[in-house]
């Protein structure tokens, strides 16, 4: 639920060794200011939300393209598609910007075949 540094922070900051009253402190604490390095870098929820984590499955698909340009467009799409129903209250700008990417790596492989 929480780390333990949000925790040992709080229990410093106002010497309370009530868990009850820390978890009370720590709901009114900013979260979202805190650096919670394990959820936020590591393994953000958005990701990490299916039975896969969104990287292992951008890695694993782009194994397959020559062309790192069209390999990142493609990755990049994968990314905003894995996380457009988990990140925002709307799925419409994860999804056009995973569009705009694929976009990207069409007009990259038409010129390169013209």
């Amino acid at each position: 639920m929480y780390s333990n540094d949000i925790m040992e922070d709080i229990q410093k900051m106002y010497g309370n060794d009530d868990p009850e009253r820390l978890k009370d402190l720590i709901d009114r604490f900013s979260i979202s200011d805190y650096n919670i390095k394990d959820d936020i870098v590591d393994s953000p929820s958005h990701y990490t939300s299916s039975k896969f984590e969104t990287i292992e499955i951008i890695e694993e698909v782009t194994k397959g393209y020559e062309d790192g340009f069209v390999a990142h467009c493609v990755g990049t799409s994968i990314k905003y598609l894995s996380r457009a129903p988990f990140k925002h209250d709307n799925s419409f700008e994860d999804i056009s910007k995973a569009k705009k990417y694929l976009e990207f790596a069409l007009k990259h492989l038409n010129e390169s075949d013209s």
